[in-house]
């Protein structure tokens, strides 16, 4: 049986529970017409100044920056960003990104400095994007700042960071490429390494012995994605194919086989009876450069691997070599390996 007491406190427990529900509608209420506010007056100043700044970035008419009142607020500093980040994504001329960087550094850098003090992850984030763009080195102190409280940063704020230092800080950035304080897989060294200048990828191809393997794989990864048919990277790839490390040979490969280069196929050869299913199916997928009699006998070989990828492969480039569809044929015709015949089927759409 519940008392009038029970009752009472169940009552004041209400109260107090709808009470503190009402506060926080009126706070979330007052917190949505604020940022309705911050928005109109955002949107207000790129209505309004929109024109003086193309006139002043485009048609290099410094008279009309004297038309832009001084931009003071929150918003007119989100404004004139919004306007900054459409030309650097959407202008690439180097004399308009350079007025924007002067600008910034002349009238915006309070305003990116407590951007990248912000504890809203947002903010930093973007601000670490834009530091580049907008060549905000008067940042740098803060940056290097951040680094040495590796722990407080996550994965993304830390590689962003090293992006800014190769450009900023070579010395530091390698620092961290050999040495990272947050562990960086393959995926985040490539994000690293893949648009640096020519002199770090001479330095990483002569350390390469000394890399971590995560970033050696990537180093291989990036040549791969460059595709250039460079001598000096097929003989680099072309020596690891005799490496002790499997990952190491099966990468290079497969940057071979992007590359559509080779220099000498003896290096290659072996791979066919590979222990490692991998390296035969690149192995596969390699031959299709290769002339037509001579990567013929191996591919007829590669067609009955125990492996289905593999098979599945050699048929493929069988099929896109010169009279590949004959030997498909013909080991319909005469195979005793079931598989094989299923696949050359497959691939001559006869399955």
């Amino acid at each position: 049986m519940i008392t009038s007491e029970t009752l009472l406190y169940a009552l004041a427990a209400i109260a107090v529970f709808s009470f503190i529900l009402l506060l926080l509608f009126m706070y979330l209420f007052i917190k949505r017409l604020q940022q309705n506010k911050f928005e109109k007056n955002v949107d207000n100043y790129i209505l309004e100044h929109l024109d003086d700044w193309y006139n002043y970035l485009i048609n290099d008419d410094a008279s009309s920056i004297t038309n832009i009142k001084r931009v003071r607020t929150k918003a007119e500093n989100t404004a004139v960003d919004k306007i900054f980040s459409h030309y650097i994504r959407n202008v690439k001329d180097d004399k308009v990104h350079n007025k924007i960087a002067e600008y910034v550094s002349m009238h915006s850098s309070h305003f990116y400095l407590k951007k990248i003090k912000s504890k809203n992850w947002g903010e930093r984030i973007s601000t670490l994007y834009k530091m580049r763009d907008y060549q905000m080195s008067f940042l740098l102190p803060n940056v290097e700042e951040m680094l040495q409280k590796p722990k407080s940063l996550d994965i993304d704020e830390y590689v962003i960071i090293l992006k800014i230092l190769s450009v900023y800080n070579r010395d530091l950035f390698l620092a961290h490429l050999f040495e990272p304080k947050l562990p960086l897989g393959e995926f985040e060294y490539i994000k690293l390494i893949h648009q640096l200048d020519e002199s770090y990828f001479d330095m990483l191809l002569e350390q390469f012995d000394e890399l971590p393997i995560n970033l050696s794989i990537a180093f291989i990864v990036v040549i791969g994605y460059q595709a250039k048919s460079d001598s000096k990277d097929i003989m680099f790839l072309e020596e690891l194919l005799s490496s002790s490390n499997s990952e190491l040979r099966v990468r290079a490969l497969k940057s071979l086989t992007k590359i559509g280069a080779f220099h000498d196929f003896g290096k290659y050869k072996e791979f066919v009876q590979s222990e490692v299913w991998e390296e035969r199916l690149m192995f596969a997928k390699m031959l299709v450069n290769v002339q037509e009699p001579i990567a013929r006998p191996y591919l007829e070989k590669l067609i009955e691997d125990d492996t289905w990828w593999v098979r599945k492969q050699a048929a493929t480039t069988l099929s896109n070599i010169k009279n590949g569809a004959q030997s498909l044929e013909h080991i319909i015709k005469f195979s005793n390996d079931r598989y094989a015949v299923d696949m050359a089927k497959e691939l001559l759409g006869e399955g």
